[in-house]
């Protein structure tokens, strides 16, 4: 549903739409609306709003978990309260697999696991095997923008062909796999919130190590590791849902269902693509 549109101008930057973000949040609970999450994708402007809006609560719920094992760090978890509300702030799923798939593809960087890594090269050669899961335009001439390459390249039938016929390549099964199931305790409609927590802190703790061995065979992560932008996405997922399964939990009066799928913003997505084919340049917000 959409509640209102506002021109935007490329001069708009995230403290007006912050302002503009607080007014409608605003609005919405003086209607008794609850609003329990704020998705965005994956540029810094709408980041720089979520932090904003975190800056502007009236306060700010602190939600911990201890790390499991010696030498990882504590996940620390921040719910703003606006408006008598606690309200997530959330990474849209989808845009983070591209994101991913971006990191493996691009070369910029070496990404080490271990004694392996994970590469570009060998999917692309996967892509053109017999009874690959993957088309040539997954790898190729690829749009960065095609949120059906970036699942297709995450799925299970992807993890299971390389497993069966490339069992040798752990780099890219263990980054596939981990990875894929950030978005996957999202997206699937057929698993309990438990096992989605365990999916997202399983990532986590993967980071957490991750890092811990660049640093100690010194290996910088600005050569070895995933972008900036990248881990800050993969922050915000975990942390995302963790923090909706405890304000759905926690901080909503009766019994609500958590639909993880539906907080993202693809229903923005898909009415701007609507609208573009009514009017070309549609710019409204």
């Amino acid at each position: 549903i959409i509640v209102t549109a506002l021109p935007i101008a490329s001069n708009n930057n995230a403290k007006t739409l912050a302002a503009w973000t607080l007014k409608i949040i605003a609005g919405l609970r003086q209607h008794n609306i609850c609003v329990v999450s704020y998705a965005c994708d994956s540029t810094e402007v709408e980041h720089a709003v979520q932090r904003m809006l975190v800056s502007e609560a009236e306060c700010v719920i602190f939600y911990e978990i201890a790390s499991p094992a010696p030498g990882l760090s504590t996940i620390k978890i921040d719910i703003p309260v606006l408006y008598g509300q606690a309200i997530v702030n959330i990474q849209d799923p989808k845009h983070g697999l591209k994101t991913f798939c971006n990191n493996i593809f691009s070369g910029a960087r070496l990404l080490t696991l271990g004694n392996y890594t994970a590469q570009y090269s060998r999917i692309r050669a996967m892509a053109f095997e017999d009874g690959t899961p993957l088309y040539h335009r997954d790898v190729e001439k690829l749009d960065r923008q095609d949120d059906n390459a970036a699942a297709r390249l995450f799925s299970s039938a992807t993890l299971k062909f390389l497993i069966d016929h490339h069992p040798d390549d752990v780099g890219e099964i263990v980054f596939l796999f981990v990875h894929g199931e950030i978005v996957d305790a999202y997206q699937n409609r057929a698993i309990p919130h438990r096992e989605r927590i365990k999916m997202v802190l399983r990532a986590r703790y993967f980071y957490d190590g991750w890092c811990t061995y660049l640093e100690r065979v010194g290996y910088k992560e600005t050569q070895y590791f995933m972008s900036r932008e990248s881990t800050d996405i993969t922050a915000r997922l975990i942390d995302g849902l963790v923090g909706l399964i405890v304000v759905y939990r926690d901080h909503i009066p009766g019994d609500h269902p958590l639909l993880p799928w539906l907080h993202t913003s693809e229903p923005c997505e898909h009415c701007f693509a609507d609208l573009r084919k009514i009017v070309k340049d549609f710019t409204m917000l």
